[in-house]
């Protein structure tokens, strides 16, 4: 990131990432980057998403091509990410590779632009035994250090705070010990309890690799009443009355093809003016309730005075059925202005 300062202006750079179009998975620095003084590994990978699209576009001093210090970003964001698989093959480990040879081989930019020197740093060095160090070791997450980080809280500040601080380490051992033993005994108590036989039954059980989503919604509308004809015009929702109309028909009639709910449609009659809207869509894995994605929109403004905002609506596909795939037009919607309101 300094680096990357130095080659541009710092006011651009944070202007880049202040206009970020907002998604669930980018964070908008609506301050910029340079003022952080002490960037967390959660920031961190929060610039890093965002990195190599916010320099494509500009502009190196006196006009300098710019494609070699994006090559050696890409090259190096490509070793990050690739380094943090959490299963490799020889293939994976060739691209590690490839991807840090990427990087060495378009390094110079940054001597030419005289922000560096020379690269005898350490951390580069060390990056070219990551492939041998993950056909030894395994994969970087075995000995990631925020695994021991969240054990520090569990297992040493919990543990210190029931001693009475005289002699504290043999305290703090024989607590450990006995809230494992009751653990245990409670596990075992549960699950004879349950009419299991003598055979304890494993208590890691492999979870689903593909978890069920869900759909979580707030409790109220973001607007409780906005009409038809307001959808049409800030929301771009031209087509409503026809997609709502189809979709009843397709709803009360699944064996119908296209062509009879074209047909059927034409009959249906909207019985009000108004709808509700979110502007928010969450999706969660049923099992966690981990946010995975969201869709957001934002709809046109015409302000009484001021410029005119033009409305933001994310893209989604909708499965409709158990197909798998984008194979089959008729099982999937494409939507973008109306996924939000059906």
């Amino acid at each position: 990131m300094a680096w990357i300062t130095k080659a541009f202006s710092a006011a651009e750079l944070n202007a880049q990432y202040q206009r970020l179009i907002p998604n669930h998975h980018i964070r908008i620095f609506s301050q910029g980057i340079t003022h952080l003084s002490r960037i967390t590994g959660k920031e961190h990978k929060q610039i890093c998403r965002a990195l190599l699209g916010v320099i494509t576009d500009m502009r190196l001093p006196n006009n300098l091509e710019s494609s070699r210090l994006i090559r050696a970003m890409r090259g190096l964001l490509d070793f990050i990410y690739l380094s943090q698989l959490p299963l490799h093959s020889t293939c994976t480990l060739k691209l590690l590779d490839d991807a840090l040879q990427v990087f060495h081989s378009n390094k110079s930019i940054f001597i030419d632009l005289g922000i560096r020197k020379h690269f005898n740093i350490p951390k580069l060095h060390s990056c070219t035994h990551y492939a041998s160090s993950i056909r030894f070791y395994g994969t970087t997450d075995n000995y990631n250090t925020q695994y021991t980080e969240r054990l520090h809280i569990d297992l040493v500040k919990d543990a210190y705070r029931a001693t009475n601080r005289k002699d504290e380490y043999l305290q703090m051992t024989s607590w450990l010990e006995r809230g494992e033993k009751i653990q245990y005994h409670d596990s075992y108590i549960q699950w004879r309890l349950g009419g299991h036989g003598c055979r304890i039954p494993s208590t890691n059980p492999y979870s689903s690799l593909v978890p069920e989503r869900c759909i979580k919604l707030t409790r109220k509308p973001t607007v409780c009443a906005v009409s038809i004809n307001t959808l049409a015009s800030n929301y771009s929702a031209t087509y409503f009355r026809h997609a709502f109309a189809r979709y009843i028909i397709g709803w009360h009639n699944p064996e119908f093809n296209r062509s009879q709910v074209e047909c059927e449609s034409l009959n249906v009659n909207i019985p009000f003016v108004n709808v509700s809207t979110y502007h928010h869509v969450k999706f969660i894995n049923a099992g966690d309730n981990e946010i995975v994605d969201a869709l957001h929109v934002q709809p046109g403004r015409k302000p009484a005075c001021g410029q005119e905002t033009t409305g933001h609506f994310d893209t989604a596909l909708v499965r409709v059925g158990d197909s798998t795939g984008v194979h089959g037009t008729e099982k999937w919607l494409y939507c973008s202005n109306y996924l939000l309101r059906l």
